[in-house]
């Protein structure tokens, strides 16, 4: 397995996007991240190569100019297309899991995209994403998409909806319940998902504030969007304060 380094920390950069590949109970690792001073070729300062793991261990890489494992790219974009390669080891099912370190910009959305299947999947909204694969398979059957919406599209006017502009304000938790609120009665939809991806709740509610009770404690990505505005937020579930 290769082992994404703990120097892509959430207190340095705001951007990451880490990808895993598991089958059973092998697994593998790459990384997008976005920055300003990074280039869109080999940064020795902030890119890795990638090194090819042994049978019957399987790969996951992204490719431009050379295989990365992480690959640092200037964050001056409209939207950008990342191949994706997938090297499987053996027949079987796979699951690529997304993992965000450190919150991207709601202005952002990110896209796997399967085009074996013809799948577009929202990783802001479903962290995992399963299929099958086989060692004869062609490697390049999948690409991210990153996207930056244009955000003189969310300018507020007088008869625009308008959720809080401050999330802290939006998304919270209140006694080991996950609270989203907003000051009008708007209609919205709400998604959440555990860290393994699975879909928690779903829900499009018009209430100005509305409430999920977990069964379980742990940490939950919740993202909401309405017809302006996309939110993604991780929160937390905390212990029973009587233990």
């Amino acid at each position: 397995m290769t082992v994404i380094f703990s120097t892509i920390c959430a207190a340095q950069l705001s951007e990451v996007l880490m990808l895993t590949l598991s089958s059973g109970s092998r697994s593998d690792q790459t990384a997008v991240r976005f920055l300003s001073e990074a280039s869109d070729s080999f940064d020795s300062e902030y890119d890795a190569y990638k090194m090819m793991n042994p049978n019957p261990s399987s790969n996951i890489y992204t490719v431009s100019d050379q295989y990365y494992a992480i690959n640092a790219l200037n964050d001056k974009f409209n939207e950008k297309a990342v191949d994706l390669h997938i090297r499987a080891a053996y027949q079987a099912t796979y699951t690529i899991k997304a993992e965000e370190i450190g919150p991207f910009e709601t202005s952002w959305s990110i896209h796997l995209i399967d085009h074996f299947l013809n799948q577009e999947i929202d990783l802001r909204k479903v962290l995992s994403y399963s299929f099958e694969a086989n060692i004869t398979d062609r490697y390049n059957r999948f690409s991210l998409k990153f996207t930056k919406s244009d955000m003189t599209s969310f300018l507020i006017t007088e008869n625009s909806e308008q959720l809080h502009e401050d999330i802290d304000q939006m998304i919270y938790t209140d006694q080991n319940k996950i609270m989203v609120s907003k000051d009008n009665p708007s209609t919205i939809n709400i998604y959440i998902n555990d860290l393994e991806g699975q879909l928690i709740a779903a829900s499009e509610t018009s209430l100005t504030t509305w409430t999920f009770s977990p069964n379980k404690m742990g940490v939950y990505v919740v993202h909401v969007s309405s017809n302006q505005h996309n939110y993604t937020k991780k929160v937390m579930i905390g212990k029973d304060e009587t233990e």
